[in-house]
Formats: C-alpha cells, sequence, structure tokens
C-alpha cells in the first residue's frame, strides 16, 4: 500500500457490510471484508478516485455500554 489509507470504524458487521458494498461500486477490493486472524471484522478497498480504505467492524468485546 502506497501513501496513506483512511479507516473507518463502525459499530457492527451489518453496517460495515453496508458501507463495503456501496463503497466497493468501481474500486479495487485489495482485502474483501472477513474475519481477520487478530479477530476483527476487516476489508480494504481503493475507490474509483484512488482514495485508499479501511472498513472495520468494532469486535463485540471491545464495545463498552
Amino acid at each position: 500500500m502506497r501513501g496513506s489509507a483512511d479507516i473507518l470504524m463502525m459499530d457492527n458487521r451489518e453496517q460495515t457490510d453496508q458501507l463495503f458494498a456501496l463503497m466497493n461500486r468501481g474500486a479495487n477490493v485489495t482485502t474483501p471484508l472477513a474475519v481477520q486472524i487478530r479477530g476483527d471484522y476487516f476489508g480494504k478497498l481503493t475507490d474509483q478516485f484512488g482514495v485508499q480504505w479501511m472498513v472495520t467492524a468494532l469486535n463485540e468485546l471491545d464495545v463498552i455500554e
């Protein structure tokens, strides 16, 4: 990955799936949304404008109410 990337942290997987689906129109998905080895739900893409995005859902154990 060259340059910097913006990260969006969502509250749950459903929101993350919806956002990622909207963002990946015309984008290059470099890491599909999935549970990663470190336990978080994460995906990465570069949009049609060349902006790199990392999208993640907070692990339910990390959420403090």
